[in-house]
């Protein structure tokens, strides 16, 4: 079982680049018959999706919010000093937030932001960490 688990991992890792080798088409025709965009053929889509699919290939997740340019990621940012007592209050939101953005395929980051300072939150939008944030106060 352990070496059926290394061998999928291993075919996980080939790259769009291997497939095209591999059946001898193009690289934007793989890319394109594995997002369903631009035109290819279906005989050429099968191929390619039964190809990837018997070597369990995963799509490069860096490389896919690159190109579309989307994170995935939503901040939440939370002010740093507030009290205990406001514990319940900012975990039922974290429970909603992070319900509806799991249904549309988005993790939460957290930052916590205080009166003089807010350079975590400023760093998450410079780096573009996330594709939207949701302020907590």
């Amino acid at each position: 079982m352990k070496q059926e688990t290394v061998r999928i991992q291993e075919q996980s890792k080939i790259t769009i680049n291997d497939i095209a080798d591999a059946l001898g088409i193009s690289k934007t025709t793989v890319s394109r018959a594995i997002s369903g965009k631009g035109r290819v053929g279906p005989e050429t889509r099968q191929k390619v999706l039964d190809y990837i699919a018997e070597r369990h290939y995963k799509p490069n997740f860096a490389a896919q919010t690159l190109s579309q340019k989307k994170t995935y990621n939503i901040g939440w940012v939370i002010p740093g000093d507030q009290g205990l007592r406001d514990l319940p209050f900012y975990q039922q939101c974290l429970m909603g937030i992070s319900e509806t953005a799991s249904a549309r395929n988005y993790d939460v980051m957290i930052s916590l932001v205080y009166e003089d300072d807010i350079s975590q939150l400023q760093r998450m939008v410079e780096n573009k960490k996330v594709d939207g944030i949701i302020l907590g106060r």
